[in-house]
């Protein structure tokens, strides 16, 4: 339960944990003029370029008192008389949210590109396979369903059939699905399926974020990599897999 009050409440605080017959319920406060605040950064983010959205947008919760992960629940708050007094600021959070994940999705094709160079197939499926996840999260936050939570991504995409994608291509939810399917059949299908996600993701980038299109090539990392525009939080994992043989990952495609 959230509570926005008009008293001021510390950034220091800490969820009051409320356990009763087996229920367990989380309560914290929030100052009303801090959530006027976070929204109006919101919808400050949304209505920005790409690259300011994305950089603004990862250092959020040092910039407002609302965390970021409670922004989407306020949004989507009902108070006791059933009114949504933030719905409106759906539509911000949507672009926003969006770009975060067409973000993410661009980090692990990118991990992805790096360790199949490294000969580590099964990594570079393993990113696939998270991009694969952003991607879905980006597409359903565009068409209104914002909702950040990863354990629920494939369940709300089979159930997104009939949304429509940013004007796509209307086989958009097919071949995502088709892709996502393909990859469990592991390495044997990286080299096609790499280059199927890369189409998908200039697709996307295309329509969400075209300024992007403009920087380094960011499919096929050619070139030097450290120019490769990634906004999103590095993957020390990624890291790891192709810093033992740095020259040979960044050679050119």
């Amino acid at each position: 339960m959230l509570c926005v009050v008009d008293e001021p409440v510390s950034t220091e605080q800490m969820a009051t944990q409320i356990h009763q017959e087996g229920l367990h319920l989380e309560l914290l406060l929030f100052n009303a003029a801090d959530v006027h605040l976070a929204l109006g950064e919101l919808t400050s983010l949304a209505q920005s370029p790409a690259l300011i959205c994305l950089q603004n947008y990862s250092r959020w919760d040092k910039r407002n008192k609302v965390p970021r992960k409670y922004v989407e629940r306020l949004v989507y708050g009902v108070t006791n008389d059933l009114t949504t007094p933030y719905l409106s600021a759906l539509g911000d959070l949507c672009v926003v949210v969006s770009r975060k994940d067409l973000d993410v999705f661009r980090v692990n094709v990118a991990c992805s590109r790096l360790a199949q160079r490294s000969d580590e197939p099964f990594a570079a499926i393993g990113y696939l396979m998270n991009a694969l996840t952003a991607a879905m999260n980006s597409l359903l936050s565009m068409s209104g369903w914002v909702l950040s939570n990863k354990k629920w991504t494939l369940r709300r995409w089979n159930k997104s059939r009939d949304l429509v994608f940013l004007d796509l291509c209307p086989t958009t939810w097919t071949e995502v699905s088709a892709l996502w399917a393909d990859l469990a059949k592991g390495p044997a299908v990286l080299d096609e399926a790499l280059s199927r996600i890369e189409t998908l993701l200039q697709q996307m980038t295309g329509r969400l974020a075209p300024e992007l299109l403009r920087d380094e090539p960011f499919t096929g990392l050619q070139g030097n990599v450290a120019r490769y525009p990634l906004h999103a939080k590095p993957l020390w994992s990624a890291l790891a897999t192709v810093m033992y043989d740095w020259p040979r990952t960044c050679r050119p495609a």
